[in-house]
């Protein structure tokens, strides 16, 4: 384990006041396995904690500049909370099923896989850099991004029916008034059809991107003059007609270059994930049973 020099000496410090501040080993202080051949600090119910622990319990509560902060005071109490968590996790582990412990040694293993996959990447993955031809073919393939697009004006009814059974006489009082300009008049005709129907009839100026489902798609595909097929969601139906549409500008690429860069990165992080993955797979040998 390669925590530094300083965690080193901080942990000697610990180890220091655990004793009494006494310059001789601490009695009882005995060596752990071979899995950690560090120094043992404490012991709960004949349980180690070792050297190596402490130094991770300082590095992971001070960070990096430990060193900084570290207080004798400081160093004990650190010493005193894994005592602590240790004496709480065998109450914990007595309490357990062996189902449950099973359970915990599968999450345990599957937490060690995910750290090692971890550790492997951060050394073996290199990301190819973001190029200034990716990010302009980026910027041309997806220009409602960076401003592009339109404005459609568009006028749409909306219609909640009650059952099923309706949806006839809506049809086909929507195929009256398809071609009607006037659809404020056909909305009065819709509510005198049916009293219990709830009728919404509203007129905008947006870009289809910012609309919601289903007006978002309807109106994307609708092109000016024309009245969309009846969208139907449940027992709610909408009729669509595009009245105008105009082109906005486009943000210069020089203007998003940052942004469609920040965007790419990961995708690039991906690809450089997959290569490693796929190289780890050829080298393995993998029997499914």
């Amino acid at each position: 384990m390669k925590l530094g020099k300083s965690i080193s000496s901080i942990a000697l410090a610990v180890l220091l006041v655990a004793s009494g501040c006494s310059n001789k080993e601490p009695e009882g202080v005995v060596t752990t396995s071979s899995a950690d051949s560090s120094e043992v600090v404490a012991t709960v119910n004949g349980a180690p904690i070792t050297s190596h622990e402490l130094e991770l319990a300082i590095e992971r509560t001070l960070g990096a500049n430990a060193e900084l902060f570290m207080t004798d005071e400081l160093a004990k109490k650190l010493l005193d909370s894994l005592v602590a968590s240790k004496a709480i996790a065998q109450k914990s582990e007595a309490l357990l099923s062996a189902d449950d412990l099973v359970l915990l040694d599968l999450k345990t293993k599957a937490y060690r896989e995910e750290l090692l996959v971890k550790a492997y990447l951060e050394q073996k993955v290199t990301p190819q850099p973001v190029t200034a031809e990716m990010v302009k073919k980026y910027y041309l393939d997806n220009p409602n991004k960076f401003g592009g697009g339109s404005i459609k004006q568009f006028e749409y009814i909306q219609v909640q029916i009650q059952a099923k059974e309706d949806a006839a006489s809506l049809l086909k009082v929507f195929n009256e008034i398809t071609a009607n300009k006037n659809w404020a008049q056909a909305v009065n005709t819709i509510k005198s059809t049916n009293a219990a129907w709830v009728v919404a009839h509203k007129s905008a100026s947006l870009n289809p991107k910012d609309l919601q489902e289903p007006l978002k798609s309807i109106v994307t595909k609708t092109g000016v003059g024309a009245v969309a097929p009846v969208d139907v969601n449940g027992l709610v139906y909408t009729l669509v007609k595009v009245v105008d549409e105009k082109p906005l500008a486009l943000k210069p690429l020089a203007e998003v270059s940052g942004e469609i860069r920040k965007s790419l990165a990961p995708l690039q992080l991906k690809q450089a994930v997959k290569e490693i993955s796929d190289s780890a797979l050829k080298e393995a040998v993998v029997v499914y049973q």
